[in-house]
């Protein structure tokens, strides 16, 4: 791996920044844009989708596994139909047995702010997302 692109290869195949490390010194920021140049210009794209991905999950709240086992349940039971998610009318039958008083059109405002795909329907993912906003606001 004499070369730019040899070192550019080890550099994304992993071995490259500890190899840097290992070495006592690390890759400037001119080094670091001098290899992204090497890079065509879908695997520079690919490279920052992968970089905000990871921000992503990084920024993502990590939920308890006891508070994430009880969600689970909730949302088990919220599923009267069994279909792996929650549709609006199964969230404002919980609701109204609940006593929530929340005119429908704010329970479809909500529920469709909670969606995120836009499906229509919320998965596991987007209750607890959903729940955590709330809970958050309550603390508040």
């Amino acid at each position: 791996f004499g070369s730019k692109s040899g070192a550019l290869v080890q550099f994304l195949m992993g071995t490259g920044a500890s190899a840097i490390v290992e070495a006592g010194k690390e890759a400037s920021p001119e080094e670091l844009q001098e290899y992204f140049q090497l890079l065509s210009e879908d695997s520079r794209k690919k490279l920052a989708d992968g970089v905000a991905a990871l921000e992503a999950i990084r920024a993502k709240p990590q939920i308890p596994p006891a508070v994430k086992k009880k969600l689970e349940e909730a949302f088990k039971e919220i599923d009267a139909n069994k279909s792996g998610f929650i549709e609006f009318e199964e969230m404002k039958t919980v609701l109204e047995k609940l006593g929530v008083d929340l005119p429908e059109d704010k329970m479809l405002k909500v529920f469709k702010a909670a969606d995120t795909n836009k499906d229509e329907k919320l998965s596991l993912e987007e209750y607890e997302a959903l729940v955590l906003r709330a809970k958050k606001k309550e603390e508040e």
